[in-house]
């Protein structure tokens, strides 16, 4: 539940970054990076979380999200680089629009993450901290693989736009 409320906030984030804007034939691109991006996001999000909420929990956090950003490193740069190809396109390849851009994501999701945040805090604390205790063991797992949970997405991506 805490992993769909944090991918939520998150997808909607990034499409008010401007993909929604994109041409028609990008759009279906963008919505589908911004997906997969979103997700990935979401994790750190996540991890984020349990340590402000439970400092004792930083080390244990810190030390899981780094395990898996490594494990998963080639494909976790590949989004985030397609998806800021995606903002500096929208920004119309004008570095002040793409840095506004940037600027102005960056804002939305650390006030949804804030609000998000302050919601769980305030009316599920108990299962947050759940949530916080097993998240580093959900690292570990398949289920955070989001190469294979978004396999039918990836595969649309890389045939739109191959990697070079």
């Amino acid at each position: 539940m805490m992993r769909r409320y944090l991918i939520a906030f998150v997808l909607s984030a990034t499409a008010s970054a401007g993909v929604q804007s994109a041409p028609p034939e990008r759009n279906v691109y963008g919505s589908e990076v911004g997906a997969v991006y979103g997700a990935l996001r979401s994790v750190k999000e996540m991890s984020d979380t349990c340590t402000d909420v439970f400092p004792e929990m930083k080390e244990k956090q810190f030390d899981a999200l780094l395990r898996w950003r490594n494990e998963y490193s080639d494909f976790i740069e590949e989004i985030e680089d397609r998806f800021l190809q995606l903002m500096f396109l929208d920004a119309e390849q004008e570095e002040s629009r793409y840095r506004a851009a940037v600027a102005e994501l960056e804002e939305g999701l650390e006030k949804r993450r804030t609000d998000q945040r302050r919601k769980l805090v305030a009316n599920q604390y108990e299962k947050l901290k759940a949530e916080c205790e097993n998240f580093p063991e959900l690292l570990q797992s398949k289920q955070v693989n989001m190469e294979l949970r978004f396999s039918e997405q990836v595969r649309r991506i890389r045939e739109a736009v191959p990697i070079k």
